[in-house]
């Protein structure tokens, strides 16, 4: 081979490459593998984050819509005379009040779809994923007391209930004296007025993974009904 060919040789692109040996293309694979496994991993965890954040966003705004819709509902609350009531001994009045529950006639907000007059019923009771705050209503007829609630309609509010409890405040005690339940007419146990709705009502609910806040709505006595029943309304929270 003369001296031209040999400077042919050595002028050619090809002739100048150096290719990678294998171990240096396993070296670069690693790390590439390694590069995608790590990207994966910060991907995963920030839709797991975004995922959690957005939950969080949306217990919380369960927990404030039911709220005010707890406000509207439990918050007009229509005095009627139990047509029921033979003798002293029997509730004067349509409006049960107990530790687990709480029963009334109301008005449903018209913004909901169903505005009139109603028979309510607040309380937990089982659903497929566990306890489940659940209210109960049907229209409202005269001269009838409260329909078998079983057949009622029913909306869930919130579900994965841990705890519930109900207590209402004696408008007649100073301080507070709040009662695990309201009965007419007044008793010994707890002195309550023989005519008289409590003040205030305080909700007090525990949901998994989530902390809420006792819920304390005050009861304030509104303008007579068409039909002659006088009106309590529940707003504010006090």
């Amino acid at each position: 081979m003369n001296r031209m060919d040999i400077a042919r040789r050595s002028a050619c692109p090809l002739h100048r490459m150096r290719g990678f040996t294998l171990v240096e293309l396993m070296v670069a694979m690693a790390l590439m593998s390694l590069v995608v496994l790590a990207m994966a991993s910060a991907l995963r965890t920030m839709a797991q984050t975004e995922s959690r954040v957005d939950g969080r966003l949306s217990r919380m705004d369960d927990v404030e819509s039911v709220a005010v819709f707890l406000r509207s509902v439990v918050g007009r609350v229509v005095v009627k005379k139990n047509p029921a009531s033979l003798n002293t001994n029997d509730a004067p009045y349509l409006f049960q009040a107990d530790p687990d529950s709480l029963t009334w006639i109301g008005v449903m907000p018209a913004r909901f779809g169903m505005g009139g007059r109603y028979f309510f019923h607040l309380a937990v009771e089982a659903s497929p994923s566990g306890a489940a705050l659940v209210l109960r209503y049907q229209i409202w007829t005269p001269n009838t007391g409260f329909p078998n609630w079983a057949a009622a309609q029913q909306l869930t509010l919130i579900e994965q209930i841990e705890s519930f409890q109900l207590q209402y405040e004696n408008p007649q005690r100073s301080p507070d004296v709040w009662s695990a339940s309201w009965r007419f007419p007044a008793n010994a146990v707890n002195d309550l007025p023989a005519d008289r709705f409590p003040s205030r009502v305080q909700i007090n609910l525990g949901r998994s993974g989530q902390a809420w806040p006792p819920l304390v709505v005050v009861m304030r006595p509104l303008s007579g009904a068409a039909d002659g029943g006088e009106i309590v309304g529940i707003g504010g929270q006090g």
